[in-house]
């Protein structure tokens, strides 16, 4: 009764995975859902849109904004490009699935240059895609061990200022994805590394916020910034992450 997915993502060299341009993927979880993701060629999930935009409104996040589990038609994205926006303004989805804040940062990049006057740059991640990253390694370790369902070899790093790939499968990667997902140990393993080579990496996840900002102000765009709740976070009425650092709404 495993999940199965197809034709949805594949490797990337600088973001680790990308949605794959021009397809129709499936996603099955048996009991869950069974849906269909349609792709754009530009490797976002498509938003129906004709004609010229006025303006657009790009969102970057991971799976709640891409939609997982969920047809396009039921992305937020689409229900607000069908609901509460004129037919002129055009919605992006860029958001996919696992994506920590440094490859939604690197998605942003790639759009940076077309960007145009009163277009609007929304960042919708979750509090822990903050430590989606390579120090903390708790969540993208698992793909080490995935490869059947896709093979990614490399994950991007923010190094001086900009984004660089760096091999994912390594002997000291491998080692730490078997301790921190031990089965009995694994939580205890996660805390102890992070205490000790203090893995805290906020001051780098508002670097990269602040430079998004600047490059769309910069294009005469508006920037957004807010903190998607997990229903866990809605079920204790706060956030996992401490978020006091950052300017969202």
């Amino acid at each position: 009764n495993a999940t199965e997915i197809k034709d949805v993502f594949i490797p990337d060299m600088k973001l680790g995975w990308v949605p794959k341009p021009r397809s129709i993927g499936i996603n099955r979880s048996p009991g869950n859902f069974d849906v269909r993701y349609h792709i754009d060629e530009n490797g976002f999930k498509t938003v129906p849109f004709k004609g010229r935009a006025a303006m657009r409104i790009f969102f970057f996040g991971d799976s709640y904004t891409f939609g997982h589990g969920v047809t396009n038609s039921d992305t937020f994205a689409n229900i607000i490009a069908a609901d509460y926006v004129t037919p002129q303004v055009q919605v992006i989805n860029t958001g996919a699935t696992g994506y920590g804040l440094i490859q939604m940062y690197g998605r942003f990049l790639e759009i940076a240059d077309r960007l145009k006057k009163n277009d609007i740059v929304v960042f919708a991640p979750i509090s822990s895609n903050l430590r989606r990253n390579l120090d903390d390694f708790v969540f993208v370790g698992q793909f080490i061990f995935l490869k059947k369902q896709l093979n990614v070899t490399h994950f991007p790093q923010y190094v001086d200022g900009s984004l660089k790939p760096v091999k994912l499968d390594t002997l000291l990667n491998r080692f730490k994805t078997l301790l921190f997902y031990a089965r009995f140990s694994g939580r205890i393993s996660i805390r102890l590394y992070r205490m000790l080579l203090k893995t805290d990496r906020m001051d780098e996840a508002r670097a990269m916020l602040n430079t998004a900002r600047t490059l769309t102000q910069k294009k005469g765009a508006h920037f957004v910034l807010i903190f998607l709740p997990s229903s866990t976070e809605c079920l204790k009425g706060r956030y996992d992450v401490d978020l006091s650092g950052f300017d969202y709404i």
